[in-house]
């Protein structure tokens, strides 16, 4: 097994991952960063701050380059977006 380390991207800033993790193989990583970026923007209180980049990118002991970058995607108009209406029938 390799170990694995998933830095965060959150604006400008940059939190290096020192510790990383140890997992089987490239598949369980991509799912591990995919968790984690769900994890972050769900415990992210909303607010200006919430439509920041937001990227976790993943190395190993070889450092760069990226084996995998995972981004929050908005769209333009985040606010506007809204659930379809269901039509009511009687």
């Amino acid at each position: 097994m390799k170990r694995y380390y998933f830095d965060i991207r959150d604006g400008d800033g940059l939190s290096v991952d020192e510790e990383g993790m140890t997992l089987p193989d490239l598949v369980a990583t991509q799912e591990e960063a995919a968790r984690s970026l769900v994890d972050i923007i769900r415990n992210t209180p909303r607010g200006k701050d919430s439509r920041a980049p937001l990227a976790i990118d993943v190395r190993d002991d070889n450092g760069p380059p990226c084996i995998a970058s995972f981004h929050r995607v908005l769209p333009a108009d985040a606010e506007a977006v809204r659930p379809p209406q269901l039509a009511a029938s009687y």
